[in-house]
């Protein structure tokens, strides 16, 4: 029930102070999710570029294995590579299968330097996607973070705001107090 009194002591209030009570708008929920979200091509133009960078990289990788047969310092590092490759692997399977393994027959010299150089270009291929992940988490977090910030940002924007108001409506009450008491001593 509407008290009387309390209609005509509103009536009275200056218009002024009636108008500066501050309005928290709230933003549309498909404006907001947009301001929080990255861009749409964003995402697949990042994968996009990731699977060409890897698709680049398998050429690299043949002209590495290729490179192995010419060069003599890179032939003597492949060949140490596949004779440890394959004394891994041997054990590797040994193991697998419940056995123990005494010793391991060596590569020819042309097997391990083709064995090394595969590992080097699949190194490579595989250095090359690890990277990619780590560039996409990466990006994935400060993006997190972003939207994060500015969620935050808004919740205290609208704190601010609503304080403010709470505020405002405290002062209009006891204004309309005063102006009650200040009525009903008159009559």
């Amino acid at each position: 029930r509407r008290c009387p009194h309390l209609a005509q002591v509103a009536r009275r209030l200056e218009p002024r102070q009636r108008g500066d009570l501050v309005e928290l708008q709230p933003q549309p929920l498909q404006r907001r999710a947009a301001a929080l979200s990255p861009p749409g091509m964003a995402l697949p133009v990042v994968k996009l570029g990731v699977l060409l960078l890897k698709t680049m990289v398998k050429p690299v990788a043949k002209r590495v294995k290729a490179r192995a047969a010419e060069s003599e310092s890179f032939r003597g590092y492949c060949v140490s590579l596949g004779q440890v490759v394959n004394t891994a692997t041997a054990r590797v399977s040994a193991l697998a299968a419940g056995g123990k393994l005494k010793s391991v027959r060596p590569l020819s010299e042309t097997q391990a330097v083709n064995l090394g150089a595969e590992v080097v270009g699949e190194g490579l291929v595989l250095s090359v996607g690890v990277g990619a992940v780590l560039f996409e988490y990466n990006r994935k977090e400060r993006e997190s973070e972003a939207g994060k910030a500015k969620k935050e940002a808004l919740l205290a924007a609208q704190r601010s705001v609503l304080a403010a108001r709470f505020e405002d409506v405290e002062r209009r009450m006891y204004r309309i107090e005063r102006l009650l008491e200040k009525e009903l001593e008159r009559q």
